[in-house]
Formats: C-alpha cells, structure tokens, sequence
C-alpha cells in the first residue's frame, strides 16, 4: 500500500505541526536523480548488505533530504552507528516502526518506540522517524507520547514522516524545514 506522507515536527505545547512548504514536482528528471542516489545509498557499509531494510532507510533519508528536512547532501555512515552523515557531521539515524498486521499476535509498544529515539538521542544522533508503516492509532499514540516524555531540547534532533490520515487538522508550522534549530547549529 502507498501512502501519502507528510514530515514534521513535535512542538511541546501544540503537537505535530507539518513543515511548511510543499514537496516538489516529481518531474522526469527529479525521479531519475532520485532513483539514482537512492541506488547509491541502499549499500550499507556498515553490514556489507543492501537489504530490503537498508533500502528503505535509504528511501527515507533521502526523502528526508529533497524534502528539506536533511540540509546537504547525505552518505552512509560506514561505522553502523547511524544509517546517515550530513554536512556539519550531523548523524541520522532512521527508525521505521511497524503496526501488526491482523494477523500477527503481537501488541505495538508506542512508549518502547518513544524510549528508542530518546536513547538515539541522548547519545548524538538525530532522528528521522517513520510512521508510514504504523496504523492511524499507533502513530497518533507515538506522537502523542514522544511530545509528552521528551524535552524541548531533545525534539529538536527530530522530524516525523507521518502518513496523511494520521495527521487529520493539524496546523502547519510556521518555519520551514531549513528554519529548524539542528539544521541552523
């Protein structure tokens, strides 16, 4: 299933804001250069792999990057402690969890998804975090606990790709991605 995505940010007092600004037009020529760093970036260094993981990171930090939410351009981080390096040596490191399907008896943990980016974090990473793969109710719950446990300071190192219908009537930031405090450091 294909599903349209916005990225954002958490702000303590008003919840999710989506980034101002709307994504480009996926042109010939934006598709084919798309294509091609997508291909450059599924390699990971770090395991020796191009996965169907690894190719999903790399779709997302460079949606990430033509979104504008990654200023620069990105390459794999080689020592596997993050998925990306951006200029300034800024690290991303992406986080995609996933709701159970039906028919999987398993319970998704939004606070356990909130604990992990907090952990990335805390020790020097910013985060990209995936919630395309999440029910509606699994991403509101995550959006809802991360602007609840974590500190301004600390929401600062993250964006959030939510799909549309989670996002319902939220408003939409008054700053642009490039007006984030971690890309102007």
């Amino acid at each position: 299933m294909i599903r349209t995505c916005v990225w954002g940010v958490i702000d303590k007092s008003k919840g999710f804001a989506r980034l101002r600004g709307s994504p480009k037009e996926a042109t010939r020529p934006l598709l084919e250069a798309f294509d091609a760093k997508l291909a450059s970036l599924v390699f990971d260094p770090a395991t020796g792999h191009a996965t169907s993981n690894t190719a999903e990171e790399a779709a997302v930090g460079l949606v990430g990057r033509m979104g504008g939410v990654i200023a620069g351009p990105i390459t794999r981080d080689a020592t596997g402690l993050a998925e990306f390096i951006g200029i300034e040596d800024v690290h991303w490191d992406v986080k995609s969890p996933m709701s159970p399907r039906t028919d999987q008896h398993w319970t998704f943990d939004a606070g356990h998804q909130v604990e992990v980016v907090r952990k990335n974090i805390g020790e020097g990473e910013s985060i990209l975090l995936n919630l395309s793969r999440c029910t509606e109710e699994d991403a509101r719950n995550v959006v809802t606990l991360i602007r609840r446990a974590l500190s301004r300071e600390e929401l600062q190192f993250l964006y959030v790709l939510l799909p549309i219908v989670a996002v319902g009537g939220v408003r939409e930031s008054s700053s642009s991605a490039n007006n984030h405090p971690l890309l102007n450091h």
